[in-house]
C-alpha cells in the first residue's frame, strides 16, 4: 500500500482546526437543526388539532347561543300572551312595554360594558416589569459622558 497524496490545499502556514472540533461543531448544528425541526412538526401538528378543537368549541357556542335565543323568543310570546290574557291589556302593549324593558336592561349593560376597568389590565405583568425596571436601573446606569455637553 501506498501511502496516499498530501492535500493540496493545506500549507504549514495555516494549520486545520483540530477534527475534533470541527466534528464537535458540525454534530452540535446537525442536532441543533434536528431538534428544531422536531419541535417544528409538533407545533404544526398541535395547531392543526387545537385549530379543530377551537372550531368545535366555537361551533357548539354559536349553535348554544341560537338555541337560546329561539328558546327566549318563544317564552317572551308566550309570556306576552299570558300577561295579555290575566290583565285584559292588549297583546300590543304589552309587547311595547316588553320590549321597553330590554331597551331599558341593554342601555345598562352597555355603560357597565363602557366603564373603564376597576383594576387595570394586566395588572400584576405591569407591576412585575417595573420591578424588573427598577431591578435594572441601578445596573444600567453608568456614567457615560455626553459628548456634546463638553464643547465648550
Amino acid at each position: 500500500m501506498s501511502p496516499s497524496p498530501p492535500n493540496e490545499h493545506h500549507s504549514r502556514d495555516h494549520p486545520d482546526p483540530p477534527a475534533g472540533i470541527v466534528d464537535l461543531v458540525r454534530s452540535l448544528s446537525e442536532s441543533i437543526l434536528a431538534y428544531l425541526q422536531a419541535r417544528s412538526q409538533l407545533l404544526k401538528l398541535e395547531s392543526k388539532e387545537a385549530s379543530a378543537a377551537i372550531t368545535r368549541k366555537a361551533l357548539l357556542y354559536f349553535f348554544g347561543a341560537c338555541f337560546l335565543i329561539l328558546a327566549y323568543t318563544l317564552a317572551l310570546v308566550a309570556a306576552i300572551f299570558l300577561i295579555s290574557r290575566s290583565t285584559s291589556y292588549p297583546w300590543e302593549y304589552v309587547t311595547f312595554a316588553a320590549a321597553g324593558i330590554h331597551i331599558l336592561l341593554a342601555i345598562i349593560l352597555i355603560l357597565i360594558a363602557k366603564a373603564p376597568f376597576r383594576h387595570g389590565l394586566f395588572r400584576h405583568t405591569l407591576n412585575e416589569l417595573e420591578k424588573d425596571r427598577q431591578w435594572l436601573k441601578p445596573k444600567t446606569q453608568t456614567k457615560i459622558p455626553d459628548p456634546r455637553q463638553n464643547q465648550s
